[in-house]
This record gives structure tokens, C-alpha cells and sequence, in this order.
């Protein structure tokens, strides 16, 4: 789907806003919907999307991060884009929702929480709108440069289950790891505290071991423990 900056779309976008009062969003969606289907124009924009893809110059838009989505905050976000940042071409799909998610994995199980702590593991769920959600509320300690593609697609390049089309590349590694993770239970294991205290115990283990006289070593695979 191809957004194409028009004034036609400004237009009609500002006709809509000017129309319906803020606490009336639902019916302004619904009116503005039935008017693209009838003009047959495209529309991805979504408020927190374009916020999540301009952060550092539009999050403070973002009245709270701790309460949103709110149609206030929304509404506010359409404003200002029809007003500047149309004219200053701010891109209003440029967020990558899975290197956030590749490089923040942890996240992936709050977007499936509900309200009462209960986790779907549905793939559904990862809509875009969902995961700059949770990037904006969480920016300020969100991590980046933290995945390792390469490791990821040396690991799993000849694994049908992970590459199960063939096209597991550096490029697509993060998109490969989030939808495994949703679905598999193995890969989420590997990635938590434990599974990996226990690797870095075994390997201090070992490093320990080569540092021993060998005399001493060899007690331990002459004795049993």
C-alpha cells in the first residue's frame, strides 16, 4: 500500500477535522473511512505510527506515555500533521515495529498481555500500531544494536523450522526472530535470564578448568563427582 502526498488528501483530512469535535473520533473515523472507499484513496496513516516514526522531533505530542492510545492525543497528532508536517515531509510509515522488537524481545510478551496478565502468544497481536505503542512508552529505555543478525541467520539458516521459506538474510533476520518467538516456545526459553545464567555459568566453569594445573584436571575425569 503507497502513501502519495497530495493536497487532495490534505484536504479532505482537514474538511473531516474541522467537522467533528475531538470527543466524536470514532464517527469521524467511520465518516472519513466511508469517504476514501468512495474516492478510492489509500490511507496508512496512523497517528502513533507517524509519532514513532519521527520520535526525537514529535514525541512531545505525546501528552502522556503511560496513557495511551487516547483520542486527544490523536487528534492532536492529525493537527499538527496537516498543519507542519505534511509540508516538512516528516515520513509517516518509517518505523521498523521488528529490529524495535528484535532488539527489545522482552517486549514481544507485553503486546500480548491483557489486562489480566494472561499472554497470548498470537502473531495477530504485532499489528504496527500496537508495537509503536509500546516503543513510544517505552523510548527513553528501550535498547538498541543489541541482535546479532549474522549469529541469528548462522544459527538458524538451515533450520526449516525458523527458515521455513528460504529467505533468512541479515536484512530479514529481525522480522524471522519476533515471528519464531511468538511461536515458539524453544527460542523464547533460549532468550531468558535463566537459560542464559546458565550458559554463563558453565562457561566460567570451563574457563576455569582450563586454567588448572593438568594434574588437577584429570581428577576430575578420573574421580566420579
Amino acid at each position: 500500500m503507497r502513501y502519495t502526498k497530495t493536497r487532495t488528501k490534505s484536504t479532505i483530512l482537514h474538511f473531516y477535522f474541522q467537522s467533528f469535535p475531538p470527543q466524536s473520533i470514532v464517527c469521524l473515523r467511520t465518516c472519513f473511512q466511508n469517504s476514501i472507499r468512495s474516492t478510492f484513496l489509500k490511507l496508512i496513516f496512523d497517528p502513533y505510527v507517524y509519532i514513532a516514526s519521527n520520535i526525537e522531533q514529535l514525541l512531545y505530542l505525546v501528552d502522556n506515555q503511560t496513557l495511551i492510545p487516547n483520542c486527544n492525543n490523536e487528534v492532536r497528532i492529525f493537527k499538527q500533521y496537516l498543519r507542519d508536517g505534511f509540508d516538512k515531509k516528516l515520513k509517516v510509515d518509517a518505523f521498523d515495529p521488528y529490529d524495535y522488537l528484535a532488539n527489545n524481545p522482552k517486549e514481544i510478551k507485553k503486546i500480548m498481555s491483557e489486562e489480566d496478565s494472561r499472554v497470548y502468544w498470537d502473531v495477530n497481536r504485532l499489528s504496527k500500531r500496537n508495537i509503536s505503542l509500546n516503543y513510544i512508552k517505552n523510548v527513553k529505555k528501550c535498547k538498541y544494536n543489541t541482535f546479532d543478525a549474522a549469529k541469528f541467520v548462522e544459527e538458524n539458516v538451515s533450520n526449516i523450522e525458523v527458515n521455513f521459506d528460504k529467505k533468512l538474510s541479515i536484512e530479514t533476520a529481525p522480522i524471522y526472530f519476533v515471528l519464531n518467538y511468538v511461536k515458539s516456545k524453544k527460542l523464547r526459553y533460549y532468550m531468558s535470564k535463566r537459560y542464559q545464567f546458565g550458559v554463563f555459568v558453565s562457561q566460567r566453569i570451563k574457563d576455569s578448568l582450563r586454567t588448572l594445573p593438568l594434574s588437577i584436571t584429570k581428577c576430575f575425569y578420573t574421580f566420579p563427582i
